[in-house]
């Protein structure tokens, strides 16, 4: 007999360009944990759990995960979420495979949402925001956030091609002479620079790039990346982003939290991934997809800091339980492990929806159901289970989407 209030789901998968190929993509490996076929010589970019229109869960005895929420949503996702939520499940998680550098990007704020999908729906699908957190599976690079001020005056002293690509020699003094509101001005200049002269700029800065890592301006690793986003999106505006935006380095279970009208851009690895249930994106480079530069550069907060300050590091919630708290009502993120020493754990019940995804290791429930990798559930509002590890399995590693309006 089935565990109450615990439902097994089908979830799909995205076939984007920028995924990782066949079996080297941590999406490919859990879809084919669960009997998926994997071509070798496609990408695998991401999976997606929940009821968002463009993938949506199916439930493995039938029906969609939708319908089962819509049948009676103050049983599965809780009287005050559904209330709080139109009888919706708030939130979308995935898992992301990235093997090359996403658009710059970032997600509308409430207000600017509505005001885009109103003017174009067709591009901007939904009216929500989409705040999100990223878990690291594995080794990831990410963007993030702008620099503090001090690091972009200083690429606009020693890198003559970010003041060409500016195009504004009054602007350009004006914040090097310390007037940090000149910050938005400086970026739209840049992003909205011509054509013809973000060709040539990045031919400029390409053929600096000795120079600058000799004279110590550039660190390796910067050095490196430019290459790289630069083999990947040859010519691309976007390249200039890597001298604006924190580059962050996120070892297995680091994370990061992209609040509304964030700029950022994935640039590899595998991550645990959740967002409000949106998928509003507004680009300005690195992307064959549609560039909405105006908007994207009116919209953008313009917060400095560095890359610790962008971290959301996660709180020890119970023995086996790290807890990765945001500051939206939508979703929260719990990382559950199982080990020798520790076989067995509770899942603990919630006031509110939640999905669970099996990354790793093989436990049973006090039903028989199997939790293994790519295993993804279902559990409703106050429902809970116990699971224990399998004889044999070293460990098990899962994750926890849910909402809780307690904050």
């Amino acid at each position: 007999m089935a565990n109450p209030g615990v439902f097994k789901l089908t979830c799909g998968s995205r076939q984007y360009a920028w995924g990782k190929i066949g079996m080297a993509s941590k999406v490919a490996e859990l879809v084919a944990a669960q009997g998926g076929e994997i071509d070798d010589a496609e990408p695998y970019a991401e999976l997606w759990m929940g009821t968002h229109v463009a993938c949506p869960s199916q439930l493995t005895t039938g029906g969609s995960l939708e319908e089962l929420i819509a049948a009676a949503p103050d049983v599965h996702l809780g009287p005050e979420v559904a209330a709080e939520f139109d009888g919706k499940l708030p939130f979308l998680f995935k898992v992301l495979s990235v093997n090359k550098a996403l658009s710059i990007q970032a997600h509308p704020d409430k207000a600017l949402a509505a005001k885009l999908h109103a003017r174009a729906p067709d591009i901007y699908r939904d009216p929500n925001h989409k705040p999100e957190m990223a878990i690291a599976l594995t080794d990831v690079e990410v963007l993030c956030g702008f620099r503090v001020h001090a690091e972009i005056r200083q690429f606009m002293t020693s890198v003559a091609a970010l003041r060409a690509l500016v195009g504004d020699d009054a602007l350009v003094s004006r914040y090097a002479d310390g007037d940090d509101d000149a910050l938005k001005p400086l970026f739209s200049a840049a992003m909205k620079a011509e054509p013809v002269r973000v060709a040539d700029t990045v031919a400029s800065l390409m053929g600096s790039l000795d120079e600058l890592e000799a004279s110590g301006a550039l660190d390796p690793s910067l050095r490196a990346l430019l290459d790289r986003v630069a083999g990947q999106y040859p010519g691309d505006i976007g390249l200039f982003c890597v001298l604006f935006l924190n580059y962050i380095q996120l070892a297995p279970g680091q994370a990061v939290f992209l609040g509304p009208n964030q700029p950022h851009a994935y640039l590899s690895g595998d991550i645990v991934e959740c967002m409000a249930a949106s998928d509003n994106v507004v680009r300005a480079g690195c992307t064959p997809k549609l560039r909405d530069v105006d908007t994207l550069t009116e919209m953008l907060t313009y917060a400095v800091g560095t890359p610790t300050d962008q971290l959301n590091p996660p709180l020890d919630a119970a023995p086996g339980v790290a807890m990765y708290a945001t500051p939206v009502p939508e979703f929260d993120v719990a990382r559950f492990e199982l080990t020798a020493a520790a076989p067995t754990g509770a899942i603990p019940p919630v006031d509110g929806p939640s999905i669970m995804l099996v990354v790793d290791g093989e436990a049973k429930d006090s039903t028989c159901t199997a939790f293994t990798p790519g295993a993804v559930f279902f559990i409703s509002a106050g429902a809970s289970l116990t699971l224990t590890l399998d004889d044999g399995s070293p460990g098990l590693v899962a994750y926890r989407a849910y909402c809780t309006l307690d904050k």
